[in-house]
């Protein structure tokens, strides 16, 4: 009996341990609003420089593709800045998205900023951003436990954590 019981005892914690250190994903969104999936949208890092800006963001990218949102590259998101003699990192950096939506026909942009661990996303944000108002209608967090921390147990790839971002948004679409 004493047997089973420390098989038990042992089972209980090895089970709350991995749950305790899985990643987690927060969201909250602005009350009556909700996100159509015909309307442009473009990803964007939230700043610009190196290359692990634009790893979750292109995997956000293919996911919202792959649940039928209209996405617009953002390449050509910044060449329509260019075309009208404006700045995108400057537009970016200085927090000024209506002018994005002035000179682009995109409606929404979503915000990535990440933070690029091994071979996956440490944390990360996604905002949407209403390009009519520069109102948040979205926002999303993903965190995952730090190696340090004893209920780590492994990153996941940068795909999986794409695909957790957009499920927390599904509730919100059209």
């Amino acid at each position: 009996m004493k047997y089973i019981e420390t098989i038990l005892i042992l089972l209980i914690t090895v089970f709350l341990l991995s749950c305790a250190g899985a990643p987690e994903i927060t969201s909250s969104h602005k009350p009556g609003i909700f996100l159509n999936k015909t309307d442009k949208i473009s990803i964007i890092p939230s700043k610009i420089g190196g290359s692990d800006d634009i790893v979750l963001p292109d995997a956000l990218e293919t996911e919202f593709l792959k649940y039928g949102f209209n996405v617009i590259e953002r390449t050509t998101v910044r060449q329509m800045v260019q075309e009208n003699g404006l700045d995108f990192t400057e537009i970016l950096n200085g927090e000024e998205y209506l002018k994005l939506g002035e000179v682009t026909s995109v409606r929404y942009i979503v915000l990535v900023n990440s933070r690029i661990s091994g071979l996956g996303v440490s944390s990360a944000t996604m905002k949407v951003i209403d390009l009519n108002d520069n109102g948040i209608i979205f926002s999303s967090t993903y965190t995952q436990p730090s190696p340090d921390n004893p209920n780590y147990i492994n990153f996941e790839n940068i795909n999986d954590t794409a695909e957790r971002m957009i499920k927390s948004l599904l509730p919100i679409v059209k």
